[in-house]
């Protein structure tokens, strides 16, 4: 199945028109564990970041620099550091309490990659424009077909493997979360005009040759790299 930019477009639209509402009703969403330090979800994700290798240290840099503009206008907000963006993939285990991983549910998440990123040419992303959701602030990503066929492919071999399909829901972007809302937001009109603003913002492209199995938590603050994968 293709994901063409049209329907990306068309995703990224659903997400603001959603986001728009909450925020001008205050009713965005707050989420009461990003500050809870005894939070124990965790899970196995298949990343993708903005680093050395995915010639993405422009990206990342533009981001940090929304970032900052971002905070002046909403300073008590939570705001991704720089080694914590990234993309999500696919969720092999979604996170959840108390999850502790084992050797084998790490060799089969290991197999599955592996076997599904053979053949497979290096892909690139396109980041481009803001949204938010009623709970974040999003960087809009744009790919290729080649980027949703490598996700048909790790679902392909999921069904060899012992894992089970256990996203939340079948991903279909490739965005990156860069804020949360951790306090009920204080400026509403500011934010909505700095969105608007950054609406179609130009981020840069990533050329995604490194991947990643990473156990960490839903905010990406606390992880361990388990595998790197390069495309052969």
């Amino acid at each position: 199945m293709e994901c063409s930019i049209i329907d990306l477009d068309s995703i990224y639209l659903g997400i603001y028109e959603k986001g728009r509402n909450a925020i001008q009703n205050q009713k965005e969403y707050i989420d009461p564990m990003i500050d809870n330090l005894s939070d124990t979800r965790m899970g196995l994700t298949v990343t993708i970041r903005p680093c050395v290798e995915n010639e993405g240290l422009e990206v990342s840099e533009n981001i940090e620099r929304f970032i900052k503009d971002l905070a002046i206008v909403e300073k008590e907000q939570y705001y991704y550091p720089k080694e914590d963006f990234h993309i999500t993939l696919l969720d092999l285990i979604v996170a959840r309490k108390d999850f502790k991983y084992t050797k084998e549910q790490v060799d089969a998440c290991v197999s599955v990659v592996r076997e599904a990123i053979k053949g497979v040419t290096p892909l690139e992303i396109e980041f481009r424009g803001v949204v938010a959701s009623d709970a974040a602030v999003l960087i809009k990503g744009y790919y290729q077909n080649e980027f949703e066929a490598l996700r048909q492919k790790l679902r392909a071999e999921i069904d060899k493997s012992i894992l089970v399909h256990d996203e939340r829901y079948p991903a279909k972007s490739c965005h990156m979360t860069v804020a949360r809302f951790r306090k009920r937001l204080q400026n509403r009109k500011e934010l909505l005009e700095k969105l608007s603003e950054c609406k179609y913002s130009y981020f840069g492209i990533i050329k995604v040759n490194k991947m990643e199995l990473v156990y960490h938590n839903w905010f990406d603050s606390k992880k361990e790299i388990l595998e790197e994968f390069y495309y052969e």
